[in-house]
């Protein structure tokens, strides 16, 4: 019976260790998104932080955080998209190239105002003759997560488009010196090697707080200055006893409200921890300016 209730209360002492744990990573995670704020912030624009997919590593005690800011601007707009960007976006998926092409004329059936099928697209009766309980709106996407109820994709390629993906930037085009790898991909015929060049110059400027490069290619239009600044911050914790934690916000910067500097437009915790900031990948991306903070 003693070592029974003993094995009892190791098992309680541990569960509650862990949630402690947990708790606290998630509180590291949600103080990140507040320094991640302060830094887009700073007048200095050899200090301030770049809104280009580079990570900022920062010490926080008893735990490493990994901080990410992609500017909505350097996604591809699902709304405003036109028929070729759709395609080059699909291109970076592993969906055979026929069906790539089926999935460009479903979303854009989608979003339309008409029930007029293109070829080898989705409209009410191609989603009624699957037995789908709905069908497409033929209005704009409201959230990037809509765009997985369009014919055809799944889960597996949603997965694969939603870091590309917007509908805050309102632009037809798409800003490259803020577009992560595969955005760059997709909205060029450069190789790929060309583009972890120009990846790693970005890199490399920031640290040595230098201005952005220019993309080698040009884009043909210029990104709109005046679009509203609206940011995907990752903050990812990692505790000395392995506890992890990540949160993902959508926010926009405030032009007038200097009391609330950000609005915040989506929140979302995750609990596992899927392209982690803090894996062999995101290496070469990481900005390190021996950064910490004081609690």
């Amino acid at each position: 019976m003693a070592g029974s209730f003993t094995l009892g209360m190791r098992r309680e002492t541990s569960i509650i260790a862990n949630m402690r744990d947990k708790a606290q990573a998630i509180a590291i995670a949600q103080a990140g998104i507040t320094f991640a704020q302060l830094n887009l912030l700073k007048i200095d624009k050899g200090q301030r932080w770049q809104a280009n997919g580079n990570i900022y590593p920062i010490r926080f005690n008893n735990a490493d955080i990994r901080i990410k800011i992609q500017s909505e601007s350097g996604k591809i707009d699902i709304n405003k998209a036109n028929e070729k960007l759709l395609t080059g976006m699909m291109a970076q998926t592993d969906v055979d190239p026929i069906e790539q092409q089926s999935i460009v004329n479903a979303i854009l059936d989608w979003r339309d105002k008409d029930d007029l099928i293109r070829i080898d697209g989705a409209e009410k009766s191609t989603y009624e003759a699957a037995d789908l309980s709905y069908h497409p709106r033929n209005k704009p996407f409201q959230t990037t997560e809509e765009l997985r109820l369009v014919f055809g994709i799944t889960a597996e390629i949603f997965e694969q488009l939603k870091t590309m993906i917007t509908v805050y930037s309102k632009q037809t085009n798409v800003d490259l010196k803020t577009a992560e790898k595969k955005v760059l991909l997709a909205v060029s015929n450069l190789d790929t090697e060309t583009i972890d060049s120009y990846i790693a110059e970005r890199v490399n400027s920031e640290k040595n707080q230098l201005p952005t490069p220019a993309f080698p290619q040009a884009s043909g239009k210029k990104s709109n200055t005046s679009v509203k600044k609206i940011y995907t911050v990752i903050a990812e914790t990692q505790l000395h006893s392995g506890a992890k934690a990540r949160i993902q916000v959508i926010m926009q910067k405030s032009s007038t409200n200097k009391s609330q500097p950000f609005i915040i437009l989506d929140w979302k915790p995750y609990a596992a921890l899927k392209n982690a900031l803090f894996s062999k990948d995101s290496e070469s991306l990481l900005i390190t300016q021996n950064a910490e903070l004081n609690p």
